[in-house]
């Protein structure tokens, strides 16, 4: 068994923006978690941090749409594993490339490009440590 916490958390490494928790993504019998985020375009932002290089697997599920126009909106299934790499398993955007990228121990998410909009991103991450 886990455990489920819902409402608006504020982890130790999960950061803010988070709705709900099944288990816990950050021990080694891992768990779920899904989280809301405003990200401004073109500026990296930090969704998780990770225990220490080589500590963390599982899949990250990332569906964002741009909050001044619909035509800007995406979906990504991604695999983060060994040797700290995210892995795009399914990609589909309109307008709106994403950016996944680790700084130190940061998951990090990006939208490249010239306008000034901010995404509203939903993730959900399914994963834990390393025994």
């Amino acid at each position: 068994c886990g455990t489920l916490a819902v409402g608006h958390g504020t982890g130790s490494t999960a950061g803010s923006g988070v709705l709900a928790e099944i288990g816990d993504i950050e021990a080694a019998a891992g768990g779920m978690l899904i989280k809301l985020l405003d990200v401004p375009e073109d500026t990296a932002t930090t969704f998780f941090t990770t225990a220490g290089s080589l500590t963390w697997a599982g899949m990250i599920e990332i569906v964002w749409n741009a909050s001044d126009d619909t035509n800007r909106a995406g979906y990504q299934l991604s695999r983060y594993a060994y040797n700290d790499t995210f892995t795009s398993l399914i990609a589909s955007d309109q307008n709106a490339a994403i950016t996944l990228s680790l700084s130190g121990n940061n998951m990090q998410v990006s939208f490249p490009g010239a306008g000034s909009s901010v995404y509203r991103v939903k993730i959900r991450m399914m994963g834990g440590l390393k025994a």
